[in-house]
């Protein structure tokens, strides 16, 4: 999707890890592993929604409509997602997903020198 928004730089890396996550399982390039897991009614979508527990709204949800641009929750001023708690597990999440990767190449470097 293609659209101008009021990210923040960090709301930014947090949506473009989650869809480079989504597109390593196989999925869109353009949809966010939450967006899928609504859409698709995965179980992960309990855990996601439980990760984000602060929300008002479940997160897949918000993430899915958002997507499809029925609802603009994501750019309010004081939404909660722009909450420091917000920041916090992006930030954990993007280092786990940092850290997978290297995991990766580290275990691709093994596995071609033997």
């Amino acid at each position: 999707m293609h659209q101008k928004s009021n990210l923040t730089r960090w709301q930014n890396i947090a949506v473009s890890g989650s869809r480079l996550l989504n597109t390593l399982l196989c999925g869109k390039y353009d949809q966010m592993l939450s967006s899928r897991a609504h859409e698709q009614d995965w179980w992960l979508e309990m855990f996601i929604d439980a990760v984000f527990f602060w929300e008002e709204e479940p997160h897949c949800k918000t993430s899915y409509e958002w997507e499809q641009g029925l609802t603009s929750k994501l750019h309010e001023p004081n939404a909660a997602c722009r909450d420091a708690q917000h920041y916090f597990f992006c930030f954990l999440i993007g280092l786990i997903m940092i850290g997978l990767v290297i995991a990766a190449w580290w275990l691709l470097r093994i596995v071609v020198n033997y």
